[in-house]
């Protein structure tokens, strides 16, 4: 098993785990944690280069298909080039802009470390426990220090979350709070 941590980075960490923790079991489901971010990660770039090749397959299968529509591997084929096409621009769409699954999967998980393995509550103060042990997990798991802000901000979302709205279409001839008769 390799080491994630460096002697100094993983000191940074205990510094501001409250005294009395399980440290070994801290630092497996920290490495547990940081090891499984590493996997999510995907390259905007290799994404995009995955998507147009999908794209390629997706014609060529089409076209195949519609010269011998009864065949049954052409089909077969034309279908899943079509489901990898659609999940690769799913992915696409999941990580276009500043929206990263991995990143915000990161920051639960820590959080559910720092709840679960030390009994702490997700607290924020300017320089906080849980804000300087967010700060060094983030930096090693990586390789850039987030800024002690950024972090703050993280878990008061975490803490305060915005409630999805569903709006009801409304329909003509009926206020919002109505509902419709049924005209069957």
């Amino acid at each position: 098993m390799t080491e994630i941590f460096t002697n100094d980075e993983w000191q940074a960490i205990v510094e501001v785990i409250p005294p009395g923790k399980d440290l070994e079991q801290a630092r497996r489901e920290l490495t547990e944690c940081i090891r499984d971010y590493r996997g999510l990660r995907l390259p905007r770039a290799k994404v995009k280069v995955a998507q147009k090749r999908a794209e390629r397959r997706d014609k060529l299968a089409t076209k195949v298909a519609a010269e011998w529509p009864e065949q049954e591997p052409q089909k077969r084929a034309q279908v899943n080039a079509r489901a990898q096409l659609e999940g690769l621009s799913m992915l696409t769409r999941s990580i276009k802009g500043k929206k990263d699954p991995a990143r915000d999967w990161l920051y639960w998980r820590l959080m559910a470390i720092w709840k679960d393995c030390f009994g702490m509550a997700l607290t924020t103060t300017s320089r906080g426990p849980l804000v300087r042990f967010l700060v060094a997990a983030v930096g090693v798991a990586t390789g850039k220090v987030p800024n002690a802000a950024t972090m703050r901000t993280v878990v008061r979302r975490a803490r305060h979350p915005v409630p999805v709205v569903v709006h009801r279409e409304r329909r003509q001839g009926y206020r919002a709070n109505q509902t419709p008769k049924n005209e069957f």
